[in-house]
């Protein structure tokens, strides 16, 4: 049998294709994850998950080294667009310029750009095809998507187009809903209803098809829906994923506590936790995998304490979460797309010094 193919998304900031294999990498936190448990430790991860990388970065990177040369170009756009974004980069400190430039402007220009946002959408959607066409032509269903951060919200608006659409490249499409379905779609510090945009190819997340359901429904393109977000992660508060109505036995949402490096926004701090990495493995392998025992142990604080690291940086997690908590309160209910921007810089600054 084929291995179980996971299409893996980034999120804002510069990636390669080789962002998935780095030590801090999401592919060596689910691998190391996996090792803890018996039946892993018989049946390697790698053996039984394909990891393909889909990036969309380089649609940026252009674009973000043009505006960097030249900043006031960027305030003088039409109704000045991102103006008041960058209105407070004059007096920003060094590491805040620094991430807006490699990391936030990709967020920026995502949701103001419609030109930017068709180029993204259009490249992943390219990279989806060409990874799951061979799969789908041999009658492989075992396919899913682990997206995170900024990847959330590109990977929904395709995936709803991509599931949607009557045709690809004027023919019919292979991959409409009531053809096709992915298998797990899994979203890690899921933003997409607060990135989400009117357009005319998106739709706004509660009433797209990127929910789970049964094979053949023409409204839902997936098995299951996995969703995770951190208790101070600022960014899956405001306009937070929380739809109603969808089936428990198909839908997951999980919200988790745990401090272990500063950056908890990470994906592979999001993967350490095992009731995050814990439904991950069983939904790409088999239910079995992880014995009721093993969950059980995994999750107690004496195995998995709530806050790891040396005890200089338990000392710092209380002031690090305050620092997140006001974040959360500037970005409120329904923030702009300056205020999403200048928090996001923040969080990086926070981060940084508590490092």
């Amino acid at each position: 049998m084929a291995r179980h193919l996971l299409l893996l998304v980034h999120g804002m900031g510069i990636h390669d294709d080789s962002w998935i294999s780095g030590d801090d990498g999401p592919v060596e936190a689910l691998e190391g994850a996996a090792r803890r448990y018996v039946y892993f430790q018989q049946h390697p991860l790698e053996q039984q998950v394909e990891f393909v990388p889909i990036s969309y970065d380089r649609v940026f990177r252009n674009i973000v080294t043009q505006w960097q040369a030249n900043a006031t170009s960027v305030t003088s756009l039409p109704n000045n667009t991102l103006g008041s974004a960058l209105g407070w980069l004059s007096n920003a400190g060094a590491t805040e310029k620094n991430f807006w430039w490699t990391h936030v402007a990709d967020v920026a220009l995502y949701r103001c750009f419609p030109t930017y946002r068709e180029a993204v959408r259009a490249a992943v959607m390219d990279a989806v095809v060409t990874a799951i066409t061979p799969r789908v032509g041999a009658g492989d269903t075992n396919l899913s998507v682990l997206a995170h951060s900024l990847g959330t919200s590109v990977m929904h608006d395709t995936l709803h187009i991509l599931g949607s659409r009557q045709t690809l490249g004027g023919k019919p499409n292979a991959f409409i809903a009531t053809n096709f379905r992915f298998e797990n779609v899994i979203m890690v510090a899921n933003v997409s209803r607060l990135l989400q945009t009117d357009d005319a190819d998106g739709q706004p997340v509660y009433k797209s098809i990127v929910r789970p359901g049964k094979r053949g429904q023409a409204d839902s393109y997936c098995q299951r829906y996995l969703n995770f977000r951190h208790e101070a992660d600022p960014f899956t508060f405001p306009r937070m994923f929380d739809p109603e109505g969808w089936d428990p036995q198909r839908y997951k949402n999980e919200l988790i506590r745990h401090y272990w490096q500063p950056n908890i926004h990470d994906v592979s701090h999001y993967l350490l936790n095992p009731r995050v990495h814990i439904p991950i493995l069983r939904a790409l392998t088999t239910q079995k995998a992880i014995t009721p025992d093993e969950a059980h142990a995994a999750i107690n604080p004496d195995h998995f304490p709530q806050i790891g690291g040396s005890f200089d940086f338990a000392k710092k997690v209380t002031a690090l979460a305050e620092r997140f908590e006001s974040l959360k309160q500037k970005l409120g209910e329904n923030p702009t797309t300056a205020v999403i921007t200048e928090a996001f810089a923040q969080y990086a600054s926070a981060v940084q010094e508590a490092a």
